[in-house]
């Protein structure tokens, strides 16, 4: 079943903020994928390059990450497109299950500490620190110009409108023309789900994304 914990491996890569480690840590094979990863060495080359390949393939304990990276492969080609999907239409769904698996891996490596220290304590203090003070960090500061910034907050406030809204569309209970806010997001919706459900095949530039970005804005914010 080595492969089915691959396919959540690759699902969970597809979610910013979630690792593949984590699945692998909670399904129980982390240690086992360290191993495996630690023996592709200079001794595994050159078995590999001398031809003994069944050496080879016991050593770097092949059938098992052939089995997971063929899980990971079938996950980002094929439930990558639907997790793209549930992110811009169900983030919070998506999110709160993540989140619970992230917690759940917490707790796993919580039961791994024998006796809590003070300076276990304080190393957890300082991860926690730490870990915020990245999220805190706001890099768009430093990359992106005024209409840069402009029209991703136009995007954002657009689709925090729609889905604030969403049920009332869904169900055609929202009347056109009662909220200019929310009229203009049903317009603007489908050209930002197109932005954000790119194939894995398509290549955007960063300068692509921002001339569609500033595009959007310029259409529909009038």
């Amino acid at each position: 079943m080595v492969w089915l914990k691959g396919i959540a491996m690759g699902a969970a890569d597809v979610v910013p903020g979630v690792s593949g480690g984590t699945i692998a840590f909670i399904t129980g094979i982390y240690a086992e994928l360290l191993n495996s990863i630690r023996s592709l060495d200079f001794e595994a080359a050159r078995l590999l390059f001398t031809g003994r390949f069944h050496r080879f393939w016991t050593k770097v304990n092949g059938t098992f990450l052939f089995s997971l990276l063929l899980g990971i492969a079938i996950s980002l080609f094929s439930l990558a497109r639907l997790m793209t999907w549930l992110l811009a239409n169900e983030p919070i769904a998506v999110w709160s299950f993540f989140m619970g698996m992230i917690l759940t891996s917490a707790l796993l490596v919580a039961r791994q500490v024998g006796r809590w220290s003070v300076w276990t304590v304080v190393s957890l203090v300082a991860g926690i620190a730490t870990g915020y003070a990245i999220t805190a960090l706001n890099p768009t500061a430093d990359i992106a110009d005024p209409a840069h910034k402009k029209a991703a907050g136009f995007v954002k406030n657009k689709m925090a409108t729609y889905r604030e809204a969403q049920d009332l569309i869904n169900i055609g209970a929202y009347q056109k023309g009662s909220n200019p806010d929310i009229d203009q997001a049903i317009k603007a919706i489908g050209e930002i789900n197109a932005l954000l459900t790119q194939e894995i095949e398509e290549r955007f530039t960063f300068e692509k994304i921002i001339d569609t970005l500033v595009g959007i804005k310029e259409k529909f914010d009038v």
